[in-house]
C-alpha cells in the first residue's frame, strides 16, 4: 500500500490588526508540515496596533497568498477617517504603495482546483447570518464576470466578517459539477478566547474541509498590549477587551449558545434577570419577524395600549407600557412552542423612558444599562451560577 501525502492548506479572514491572534495561528501551522499555504482573504490591517507588523510578515512569508478587504482599501483612501490616516502614517509610503499591488480579487490553481478568493465589502449584521453564502456573494458581485461565470470554479473563497461556514452547490439539472463557498470566520481572537479559520486538506480525489475554532489566551495579550508603549485604551475598547471587569457602569452578558437551546442553559439566568429589572422598568419594546402574527397578537393584547411601527420589510416593532400582563409573558410565557425565545429583540426603558435593558436574540447579548456597585454586584451573582454566560463592563 502507497501511503500519499496529504496536501492542506489554511484559510484565513480578519485578522484586524491583531498581531497575537496571528500568532497563535502560526504555532497551529507551524506544528503542521502537511500545510503548505496560507490563503489570506483580507482586511488584516484594523485596531490592533500591529498592522505594520503584520503586513511585513504576511508578505515576507512564501506560504502566504493575500487579498486585500475593505480595511485596506479604507488605508489607501483614508479620507477624513483618523484610525486610517495613523494606520497610513505608520506604514510609510513604500509599503503603501506595495499594498496597492495587492489585488481585491485573485484566481489561483492549487492541486488541480480552481479558486476565487474576494473579501465581502458588507458589514453582515445579526439578520445576516444564515446558510446563504452564495447569495449573499451573487447580489454583491452580480454586475461582475465572477458572480456570472456559473460553476466556473471549483471554490469560492468569501471573507465575510462574522460568517464561518461551508455551502455546497451542485449544478442544476445535470449535476457534473460543484462549487463549495467558504468564508472561515474572523482569525482576530474575541474576548472569548478563540480564533477562527478554516483547513482544507487534498488527498488523492478527497478533500476535507474543516472549520477551526483554537483556543487562544486573551488575559496574556490584554497584558502585553498594556505593558507596550502604545495607545492601549483605544486598542482594547476597540476589540471589546478594555475595562472587561469593573464594580460599575454597563454590562453585557454573551449567551454562549444560540436561541435554540435557551430553554437548557438560559432560563434561571433569564427569569432571575428579568424580575430584577423589572423593579424600575415602566416601558417595554418588541421587535418580532412581520410573519409571527400569533406572537404580535399575543404582545398587543397583553400591552393593551401600544404603538407599531415597521423596521424593516421583515420586522415590526411594538412598543407600550408595562402592566401585569406584560410582566407574566417576560417573566413565565418568554419561550414559543419550539422552546426557543420568542422576541427577536427586547428593551426595557424607566419612567423617563431611559433604556435600562435590551436583549439581542441573534446575537445572544444582553446589556444591562448603568448599573451601581450594588446592581452590578448583583448581577454577577447571577452569571457566576453558570458556566454557559461571560460578561464585560463599561464604565
Amino acid at each position: 500500500m502507497i501511503d500519499v501525502k496529504a496536501n492542506k492548506l489554511a484559510i484565513i479572514s480578519d485578522i484586524n490588526g491583531n498581531m497575537y491572534a496571528l500568532n497563535s495561528f502560526l504555532d497551529y501551522v507551524n506544528a503542521d508540515p502537511q500545510i503548505e499555504y496560507v490563503i489570506n482573504l483580507g482586511n488584516f490591517i484594523g485596531y490592533g496596533g500591529f498592522s505594520k507588523e503584520i503586513f511585513d510578515l504576511i508578505t515576507t512569508d512564501q506560504r502566504f497568498i493575500n487579498i486585500i478587504g475593505p480595511n485596506e482599501y479604507r488605508i489607501m483612501n483614508p479620507k477624513d477617517d483618523k484610525d486610517s490616516m495613523s494606520i497610513r502614517e505608520e506604514f510609510g509610503e513604500p509599503r503603501i504603495q506595495q499594498l496597492k499591488n495587492i489585488p481585491g480579487v485573485m484566481e489561483i490553481q492549487l492541486y488541480d482546483k480552481k479558486f476565487l478568493m474576494m473579501h465581502s465589502n458588507r458589514y453582515l449584521d445579526s439578520y445576516s447570518l444564515e446558510k446563504r453564502l452564495k447569495f449573499l456573494f451573487m447580489d454583491e458581485y452580480k454586475d461582475t464576470h465572477y458572480a456570472q461565470q456559473h460553476f466556473v470554479y471549483d471554490y469560492i473563497l468569501y471573507g465575510c466578517s462574522g460568517i464561518s461556514e461551508v455551502s455546497t452547490y451542485i449544478e442544476q439539472p445535470f449535476k457534473r459539477k460543484a462549487e463549495v463557498i467558504i468564508s472561515p470566520g474572523d482569525l482576530y481572537m474575541h474576548f472569548y478566547n478563540t480564533i477562527c479559520f478554516c483547513l482544507m486538506e487534498f488527498n488523492g480525489s478527497k478533500v476535507d474541509i474543516t472549520i477551526k475554532n483554537e483556543k487562544t489566551n486573551t488575559n496574556k495579550m490584554v497584558e502585553k498590549i498594556i505593558s507596550m508603549n502604545r495607545d492601549h485604551i483605544s486598542v482594547l475598547s476597540n476589540y471589546g477587551y478594555f475595562n472587561v471587569d469593573g464594580d460599575k457602569g454597563t454590562l453585557i452578558i454573551e449567551l454562549l449558545h444560540d436561541e435554540t437551546m435557551f430553554s437548557q442553559y438560559y432560563k434561571h439566568f433569564w427569569e432571575q434577570s428579568i424580575e430584577f429589572i423589572l423593579k424600575e422598568a415602566e416601558y417595554v419594546g418588541f421587535d418580532i419577524p412581520k410573519k409571527d402574527e400569533k406572537i404580535a397578537k399575543e404582545l398587543k393584547e397583553s400591552l393593551l395600549v401600544y404603538s407599531e411601527h415597521n423596521r424593516n420589510r421583515e420586522f415590526c416593532q411594538i412598543e407600550g407600557k408595562i402592566n401585569d400582563a406584560v410582566k407574566k409573558l417576560l417573566s413565565k410565557n418568554y419561550l414559543d412552542q419550539d422552546q426557543s425565545f420568542k422576541w427577536s429583540e427586547i428593551w426595557l426603558l424607566d419612567k423617563n423612558k431611559n433604556l435600562l435593558f435590551s436583549f439581542l436574540k441573534y446575537d445572544g447579548k444582553c446589556q444591562f444599562c448603568d448599573l451601581d456597585e450594588e446592581k452590578m454586584a448583583y448581577m454577577k451573582s447571577i452569571v457566576a451560577k453558570s458556566d454557559q454566560l461571560i460578561y464585560r463592563v463599561y464604565e
